[in-house]
């Protein structure tokens, strides 16, 4: 199953990276036409957190601001990194 903070976090990194290109390729050319394509990659991303936004585990969606558990199914949302690091605390 895939970690939906990670992939929000990564989408946001990438979108960010995006938007920043654009605006200094817009002080350069200074085109409308790139600041529609910044403004269309910013309404995907928000439209990508929608989507993934859920729980893994009861597909529920999440609140904006979650903690390491769902708030409704009370399982962990935050994959480890070192799967061993969960196991031997037992």
């Amino acid at each position: 199953m895939k970690d939906p903070v990670k992939l929000r976090n990564r989408a946001a990194l990438i979108a960010f990276c995006i938007v920043l290109v654009l605006s200094i390729t817009y002080e350069f050319v200074n085109s409308m036409v790139l600041l529609y394509i910044s403004a269309a990659v910013v309404a995907a991303l928000v439209v990508y957190w929608f989507i993934i936004w859920y729980c893994p585990y009861c597909k529920r969606a999440l609140p904006f601001f979650v903690a390491d558990y769902c708030p409704f199914c009370g399982k962990r949302i935050h994959y480890s990194d070192n799967d061993d690091a969960d196991s031997n605390q037992q």
